[in-house]
């Protein structure tokens, strides 16, 4: 097997999808109208199954970097709606005004161990000095609110929930799916087979020509096979069956397969192909 290929193959499954590493994100917020800045919020948003119980907010004041305010949610908390497993709780303050406005402040979520899974923040980006997100520097949303935002308004996560964060200023949606927002499993899917590299031409005499095929570990090669293809003609040159042959080398839960051919094995193009069947 050739070493490079198995880290190129995770490395683009894994690039497949975005790896929250933790039950619950921050989804929406509410911070700044015009008037009096009332109704303000914070949703978190994250797996129904999971347990919400020890989980904290952490408000911090770009000022002095240090935090203002703690909100430890309690395991009988209970979210305001739920969506294909995804669980929507809307966090609300005691009193108008109560989150800063800005330039910049920031929103930590911080799991029960202490480990801070999200920090944000809006009107610019800021470096805690304290607190469980001490070193850390935000990821400005690039969005914000100010005196001019009309009531009914929040920022807001879209897209897909399994990608990096975008936000988006809307209509508030707190306590439920936001405008653009849709929900996808974001689990690791290997396919059964694929090709993940191979060999056909060189400067010399075509030596070490091969064909990888990589895919889950678990999958039973019985049956599969290999079709090259003549580009002139359309018509099947060569086939190679992988019955009897079987994944191996995993890594991350994804196998490999070579096939070794002789010198000029494989046709050298213009064009040419090779099918898994």
């Amino acid at each position: 097997m050739r070493a490079p290929s198995a880290i190129a193959a995770v490395a683009a499954l894994m690039c497949a999808r975005f790896a929250r590493g933790a039950d619950f994100w921050i989804n929406e917020f509410h911070y700044d109208n015009a008037g009096l800045d009332i109704n303000e919020f914070i949703e978190i948003a994250g797996d129904a199954s999971a347990d919400i119980g020890g989980w904290q907010i952490v408000l911090y004041d770009g000022a002095s970097n240090f935090g203002y305010q703690v909100a430890t949610l309690h395991p009988s908390t209970v979210p305001e709606s739920q969506v294909s497993g995804v669980a929507f709780y809307s966090i609300g303050v005691p009193r108008p005004e109560f989150i800063q406005n800005g330039a910049p402040d920031g929103i930590a979520l911080v799991d029960p161990e202490g480990t801070v899974v999200e920090f944000i923040s809006y009107e610019g980006e800021m470096t805690a000095a304290g607190g469980p997100a001490a070193g850390m520097t935000s990821v400005d949303i690039g969005i914000e609110q100010s005196e001019h935002t009309r009531r009914g308004k929040s920022l807001q996560r879209t897209g897909s929930i399994c990608a990096p964060a975008l936000w988006i200023a809307a209509s508030r949606t707190e306590g439920a799916i936001n405008h653009g927002q849709y929900i996808e499993d974001c689990g690791l899917s290997i396919p059964d087979l694929f090709f993940n590299e191979f060999h056909y031409d060189d400067r010399n005499r075509d030596n070490g020509e091969f064909i990888e095929v990589a895919g889950n570990i678990d999958t039973d090669l019985t049956d599969w096979s290999i079709a090259l293809y003549n580009g002139r003609n359309g018509r099947v040159y060569d086939t190679v069956s992988l019955t009897g042959c079987a994944l191996s080398n995993e890594v991350m839960g994804v196998g490999f397969y070579v096939v070794d051919f002789p010198r000029n094995g494989i046709q050298n193009g213009a064009p040419d192909g090779i099918a898994l069947v």
